[in-house]
């Protein structure tokens, strides 16, 4: 491989990826040779100022962009790696990208290289973050009953750490939800509460707590999550898909939702997807619908109520059930309980909320496998209500599949 040749693909590589176009700067990354046929010099000179690099690709397989393929997620990694991240840090970004992916295996394989058991005296606060990510991450990909080296993993660092180390905190959480899951529930009860106020326990560990408690009916008047959204306001601000999901469904426990909430945590989790000043564009924008969306608050203060509310609270709480199948079904009842509100107000007949959620599915499913582009997932969020009567909306219609086009006009047409 010459070393002319490899030095041209970078630049080339680096000029259109570093203003957002990473599409147009995927056919030089694939010319690039393997990592270790690359001259340390030419990757210290990726190492520019500015976060732009970092930041376009780690939003690839972020937020809003969970919520479909995300093929790109494997040239994140690649470029995460040339930027010179370790293993673990790659793993805390990625694995929950590639478990969405349907990539389980491969998401596995990163966590487990990711939580090799170390010496607790050298251990640094970055690699506590990561280490608590990436355990958290290895227990959502798989359980530890069915996953010998995890369990042999958590007990490797329950033997290292002291028992109120946060490491240990986040495996006790993890064997709290499967005591539950094996039926054992007052020792899972039992075990969720000591984590609750533990002062070293992770945001993920003190909400998961609380979440766990709310799906075993051990918090009937919701003192734990009112107690654990306490504690996160006087946390550290930590912007993370698993925590940001977590806020939003203690929130939606307490039915407490207000608008600035939506635009919060709903708002936030969202507009992950894109990097840089188009990521602030896009807040702007979620901010103007989210503040104005009465419908979207009334949607999240009844989203855990009757059977599959409480059956997405358990599913997520105890991790009984993949959690990519766990966030789509989360995102499919916020969205289907939207446009039933936003279509047809607070009272609607049988037949209107079956066409919601016709509708709602189409939009999800077509989104999912990339016949929708973001632009095309937003415009039907801010417009879905208006129907046709949107010029925007009424432009883009004929362009989207046929079935989504006739789920829409059908929709409207039971006004």
């Amino acid at each position: 491989e010459s070393p002319w040749r490899t030095e041209a693909c970078l630049q080339l590589w680096y000029v259109h990826a570093n203003s957002g176009r990473i599409d147009e700067a995927r056919p030089y990354l694939d010319q690039l040779p393997e990592l270790s046929a690359i001259s340390a010099e030419q990757l210290n000179r990726l190492n520019r100022p500015g976060r732009e690099l970092e930041d376009h690709y780690r939003s690839l397989g972020r937020g809003l962009h969970l919520l479909k393929t995300m093929p790109a997620v494997e040239d994140a990694i690649r470029v995460h790696r040339m930027l010179g991240f370790k293993q673990p840090e790659v793993s805390a970004r990625f694995a929950l990208s590639r478990h969405f992916n349907g990539m389980d295996e491969a998401a596995r394989d990163m966590v487990q290289r990711a939580v090799a058991l170390k010496k607790m005296s050298t251990i640094t606060p970055l690699d506590e973050r990561t280490l608590n990510t990436n355990l958290e991450l290895w227990s959502l990909i798989a359980r530890s009953e069915q996953d010998p080296a995890l369990g042999e993993v958590q007990q490797g660092w329950i033997d290292l750490a002291p028992a109120d180390h946060s490491i240990a905190l986040t495996i006790s959480l993890d064997r709290a939800r499967r005591l539950a899951r094996e039926g054992r529930k007052e020792e899972a009860i039992t075990q969720a509460r000591s984590l609750l106020q533990a002062p070293q326990a992770t945001i993920m560990t003190f909400t998961g707590a609380a979440l766990l408690l709310a799906a075993l009916d051990a918090d009937p008047k919701h003192e734990a999550a009112k107690a654990a959204l306490q504690r996160l306001d006087q946390a550290p601000r930590q912007v993370q898909e698993l925590t940001l999901i977590n806020r939003l469904l203690l929130h939606s426990l307490l039915k407490n939702w207000r608008t600035e909430f939506s635009v919060e945590i709903l708002g936030q989790f969202l507009s992950l997807a894109v990097a840089g000043q188009d990521r602030e564009n896009l807040r702007s924008r979620l901010s103007r619908l989210l503040l104005a969306a009465e419908p979207m608050v009334f949607s999240l203060n009844h989203l855990l109520e009757g059977p599959n509310g409480q059956n997405l609270l358990k599913a997520i709480a105890l991790r009984n059930q993949p959690f990519r199948v766990s966030i789509h079904e989360l995102f499919y009842i916020i969205l289907r309980r939207y446009v039933v509100f936003t279509v047809f107000g607070t009272q609607s007949s049988a037949e209107q909320m079956k066409l919601a959620a016709d509708a709602t599915r189409s939009w999800l499913n077509m989104y999912e496998v990339g016949k929708l582009t973001d632009e095309d997932f937003l415009l039907l969020l801010e417009h879905l209500p208006e129907g046709e009567s949107c010029p925007r909306l009424k432009t883009a219609l004929p362009t989207w599949p046929s079935s989504l086009q006739a789920a829409v006009r059908r929709l409207h047409l039971s006004r």
